[in-house]
């Protein structure tokens, strides 16, 4: 009941003035950009050590994995996360698409802010920098559930099936190729 009230009130602020000036684009990065600032500066003062490591996961390190198939299961996650982002988007008039990227980047400043103890800057960059442009795949996700959202809602076709077919294999194309920079270079160092 909550979430469809929500959803009339998105739909009329549809033609707000933010989402025509800026696009809904902008709005998923600027999410992603503040989540991760939050993120890094509440992981930088909330540093803590954990115990002795008995009682902790028992999950394999994707460094243990052979490369081939740490390549899969970082190419999975991140289509996860990416097709999450767009059924949370279709659902939500987008709504929840940016709270979703808000979170994702939330979490990833929030690793970067704790790893500051730990690592240097260069150690952090080197790691991340190189395949962090998978965030830009991720947010086109957010950003193909919102259009399918508003077409769904209120039978208004913002781009063409076709641009957003395109829209779609270029964000596929962006989140495989930050999978094989994160696997050969990133995880390389």
């Amino acid at each position: 009941m909550l979430l469809l009230a929500l959803l009339q009130v998105f739909k009329h602020k549809l033609n707000s003035h933010m989402i025509k000036k800026y696009g809904f684009l902008t709005i998923l990065i600027l999410a992603y950009l503040i989540g991760y600032a939050i993120g890094f500066f509440g992981g930088m003062d909330d540093f803590h050590t954990t115990g002795s490591g008995q009682g902790e996961s028992q999950s394999v390190s994707l460094f243990d994995l052979p490369i081939h198939e740490r390549f899969f299961e970082i190419f999975k996650n991140n289509m996860i996360v990416s097709f999450k982002n767009m059924l949370l988007g279709a659902l939500s008039f987008g709504l929840f698409s940016i709270i979703y990227t808000f979170y994702n980047g939330f979490c990833f400043g929030l690793v970067s802010g704790a790893s500051s103890h730990v690592l240097s800057l260069s150690e952090i960059l080197g790691s991340t920098l190189p395949h962090s442009f998978e965030f830009i795949g991720i947010v086109l996700y957010g950003n193909i559930g919102f259009l399918i959202s508003v077409y769904a809602f209120t039978h208004k076709q913002i781009l063409t099936k076709k641009t957003l077919l395109w829209m779609f294999i270029i964000a596929t194309m962006i989140i495989l190729f930050a999978a094989i920079i994160e696997n050969y270079v990133s995880m390389s160092n």
